[in-house]
């Protein structure tokens, strides 16, 4: 276990040494679910596949989620009261303008996506507010200027949406079996590291050597941030493996009563002890690659086979010519009855298939 007095005297080593004990005990996890997404997008490296994982995880994507949902609040106890039912109103209304303005809907579907492919799907609520000086008289301004002070902020515009965090980029305090008890949660973004240096106002020793980075070809030079949510002391550490100094501490300022930023994600095939998901594919695996096998075995049995037809020598072009017509068209044959009569009624002998 990672000591806490290390997270007051070197912040960044206990959170890379807890990152690391989170990667070691879900590693099992996040193998399946990427061999699991990988199965659900293969593209059919192969001619005539059957791809039924793809098939099962968009069936079961469009049963959780279908459309945005509708906003329905009541009030707890009907009493005669007007105001609180106005005040449910309100709240609906409100709930239906973010879902209907923001960006609700296309991360829902990211999120039940993950979930369907891999076990896991985290959403992430996020608070956003701007500010700006607040409307005075000009005798209020002038009287504040006079004194040397700044006029006084007011909020303008606030708004709540909801953000897709890939299942990857997730990491949670392992050993518990219920969420009330996991005690971080982190989220990891990448960012080119010349910007993270103008962002942050300080020189990084390199990019990130983590073994599960991005590919550096397409992206260039990146490093790791992570983000991460401590409950224990409300506060918000963000740090790099890159920087041996924490980017940011920063102090709770939503102050919410689970503190997390996301509700407790959406995890699938769960053991009562344990905060592990499991994606589906694991318990189909061997199914899915029995169906692959008996595909690839039935095309092939279908390429070999072919009609083959006997006829008397003198008659090969006349027969050449009705199978060359097959559509449409008269072929005459030279007494073609007599032919057939003496043929005992065919003129042409098929080999069984």
């Amino acid at each position: 276990m990672v000591s806490k007095a290390k997270l007051k005297d070197d912040p960044v080593r206990y959170w890379t040494e807890c990152l690391a004990q989170e990667r070691k005990a879900h590693e099992k996890f996040r193998k399946a679910a990427k061999e699991s997404q990988k199965a659900a997008l293969d593209e059919g490296s192969k001619p005539h596949t059957f791809n039924i994982h793809w098939s099962n995880c968009k069936i079961t994507a469009a049963s959780l989620y279908a459309k945005p949902p509708k906003a329905d609040v009541r009030r707890r106890f009907h009493k005669p009261d007007p105001e609180e039912k106005e005040l449910a109103i309100a709240v609906e209304r409100g709930l239906d303008y973010s879902i209907d303005t923001g960006a609700f809907s296309p991360a829902a579907r990211a999120i039940v996506s993950d979930f369907s492919k891999t076990g896991l799907g985290v959403p992430r609520v996020v608070y956003e507010v701007e500010t700006g000086p607040v409307d005075l008289t000009p005798e209020a301004a002038e009287a504040m200027m006079a004194m040397g002070m700044e006029p006084p902020e007011e909020i303008k515009l606030q708004s709540v949406d909801i953000e897709h965090v890939p299942w990857s980029c997730f990491a949670w305090e392992p050993g518990h079996s219920a969420w009330k008890n996991v005690g971080w949660v982190a989220f990891k973004t990448y960012m080119a590291q010349k910007q993270a240096e103008r962002e942050f106002d300080l020189k990084m020793s390199g990019g990130s050597e983590d073994a599960d980075k991005r590919e550096a070809s397409k992206y260039g030079s990146e490093v790791e941030i992570f983000e991460i949510w401590h409950k224990p002391t409300r506060r918000i550490y963000v740090i790099t493996p890159s920087h041996d100094e924490p980017l940011e501490i920063r102090e709770d300022e939503l102050g919410l009563q689970g503190f997390f930023p996301c509700p407790r994600p959406m995890f699938d095939n769960l053991k009562t002890d344990e905060l592990i998901p499991k994606p589906d594919y694991v318990f189909v695996k061997s199914q899915i690659a029995e169906l692959q096998r008996i595909a690839q075995e039935r095309r092939a049995l279908a390429k070999k086979i072919r009609p083959v037809r006997m006829c008397d020598a003198k008659d090969i072009q006349k027969v050449e010519s009705v199978v060359n017509t097959m559509g449409g068209g008269v072929v005459p044959i030279q007494s073609m009855v007599e032919r057939m009569s003496e043929a005992g009624g065919q003129l042409i002998q098929a080999l069984p298939i």
